[in-house]
């Protein structure tokens, strides 16, 4: 059974991440693309938040442990580990609790904030939902448009090769005049 049934990660647009360390990372979405609101307001990366909404998406209980358990310390979830929560665009919310692994590796305890049980998950989700802030920002250094990048100058210890684009091809322009690889050069200006 899924933890969040009928969730996809498509829908989701509000995000709050509680790391193993207690940080506290909040996200929305806005025109497709997610921003952090807190603790600090900054671009997300797009493909670490994929990761974490995935998760919440993908999440399957393996098996319930204890229906009404008297203790949550003994499961490492009082207080959690780790917790995330989320909004979804049909309006549905959720929120995970995540505890300790299990004594045979490959699971972790978990429990959602609405129900009392506690069950199990694939402990692979900690690395899933685990994120700092700084994991969840984007840190491009430069934001650029690749495909207006017309020319590209790659300097190695004196060494210059110099790239001009004309349409879709690219050419050496120095040390000498020549045809480029195409997909090379996009690699290139890709990282």
């Amino acid at each position: 059974d899924k933890v969040f049934a009928g969730v996809e990660p498509a829908q989701l647009e509000e995000l709050t991440v509680t790391s193993t360390g207690g940080e506290v990372t909040s996200l929305k979405k806005s025109a497709d693309k997610w921003q952090i609101v807190k603790p600090i307001e900054t671009t997300a990366a797009d493909s670490d938040v994929a990761v974490v909404t995935s998760a919440i998406g993908q999440m399957e209980i393996n098996r319930v442990v204890d229906e009404k358990p008297a203790d949550l310390k003994a499961y490492g979830l009082e207080p959690p580990r780790l917790a995330v929560e989320f909004k979804a665009s049909d309006g549905k919310t959720g929120k995970v609790f995540i505890g300790d692994k299990t004594q045979t590796a490959g699971n972790l305890y978990a429990k959602k904030s609405d129900e009392p049980r506690v069950f199990l998950v694939s402990d692979y989700l900690e690395g899933s939902l685990n994120k700092t802030t700084f994991e969840l920002r984007d840190k491009a250094i430069v934001k650029l448009e690749r495909d207006k990048v017309d020319s590209l100058e790659l300097n190695d210890g004196g060494k210059v090769m110099q790239f001009t684009k004309s349409g879709s091809d690219w050419s050496i322009a120095k040390p000498i005049a020549a045809g480029a690889d195409f997909s090379a050069v996009d690699g290139v200006v890709g990282r």
